[in-house]
């Protein structure tokens, strides 16, 4: 089903701005000297040497590498110290996001997953690398294809972000000025529906989906998805009802089994909620052609299910849709969203 997310652009993710040290370190008299071909530390030079010119031409990931391997080969060559404690800690940001964005680009799911664990380790409230990772995760693993491989991660990156963004938290690799809170925590705990309802939790599923819709009431697809659990939730107590025999369910009130009308209560209450919460959908769905044809299934379904409850006033199920239309906020009300990066 579309879902009206506004775009934004990400030129490139860069976690932590630093200063990257295009100009390569260097000591003594501030030029490399020349090296003869019996030189002991040739060796040593040449490594060096690979990663001055892959940092002066800014290969800063395969500088990178360079470095880790002087260290591993030399931990006790000239230019260790400036190599370990002030080049590599500054740069490391730096090539990690390098690293995230071009596993983004290509959409390699475990290597954003194995780098933004790595920042988290450093800082685990890294809103950035959470927020993109659980976008992505939603987009790629639960709505398009439906695939649901890495819906543990999934679960532990939406968990965290609703953490963060609920305490007040940005990302920076959002538009800030199109930034809205709860539009962004609707999602995220629709996003944890997805997953609730794969993991066959319908209580927990419906949890998330009724929180979105209180978050974001623009939305239809959350009332939609709070209907269909509530109609699932109907169908299996009608089930649970019918198991009684009709002498049972007959009965005067006052004579009725405690589990049977329990049981009753119990369908009422479901057909309630269905019915409440499809008549929001409906009204919120009336001008929007993208959703013509499930419109006009709930709308059919909804029929049935108010003339049951209310035989006795057929209109009056139009008259809450158009309490609802009326009362509805339009998507703007609560000002744009960017959820997108």
């Amino acid at each position: 089903m579309k879902r009206a997310l506004i775009t934004m652009a990400v030129a490139g993710l860069m976690l932590a701005i630093f200063s990257p040290l295009a100009q390569a370190h260097t000591s003594g008299t501030g030029r490399y000297q020349p090296v003869l071909q019996d030189d002991p530390k040739k060796e040593e030079y040449e490594l060096y040497k690979k990663w001055y010119d892959a940092n002066n031409n800014k290969e800063y990931v395969k500088a990178m590498a360079y470095a880790k391997e002087f260290l591993e080969k030399f931990p006790n060559g000239q230019n260790v110290d400036y190599l370990k404690n002030t080049w590599m800690p500054q740069m490391k940001p730096i090539v990690r996001g390098i690293l995230f964005e071009e596993a983004r680009k290509n959409k390699n799911t475990a290597e954003m997953i194995r780098v933004a664990r790595e920042a988290l380790a450093e800082d685990p409230e890294n809103l950035d690398y959470i927020y993109l990772v659980t976008y992505h995760l939603r987009q790629n693993h639960l709505v398009t294809p439906n695939n649901y491989s890495y819906v543990s991660e999934a679960a532990e990156f939406t968990g965290k972000a609703i953490q963060l963004v609920g305490a007040g938290k940005v990302p920076k690799v959002v538009d800030q000025t199109k930034w809205n809170q709860n539009q962004v925590l609707a999602y995220l705990n629709e996003t944890m529906g997805k997953i609730e309802e794969h993991k066959k939790d319908d209580d927990k599923a419906l949890e998330y989906y009724a929180k979105a819709a209180s978050l974001d009431p623009s939305k239809p697809i959350h009332f939609f998805d709070v209907g269909r659990l509530h109609q699932k939730k109907y169908v299996q107590a009608v089930a649970a009802y019918n198991k009684f025999t009709d002498e049972q369910k007959q009965a005067p009130e006052d004579q009725m089994l405690p589990e049977v009308k329990a049981a009753f209560d119990e369908v009422n209450k479901q057909v309630d909620k269905v019915i409440d919460s499809w008549a929001r959908f409906v009204a919120l769905t009336a001008n929007k052609t993208e959703w013509i044809t499930t419109r006009d299934q709930v709308n059919g379904e909804l029929v049935k299910l108010y003339n049951y409850r209310h035989p006795d006033t057929p209109d009056g199920l139009q008259k809450l849709i158009d309490q609802y239309r009326t009362g509805a906020p339009s998507s703007s009300s609560n000002g744009n969203s960017s959820t997108k990066p």
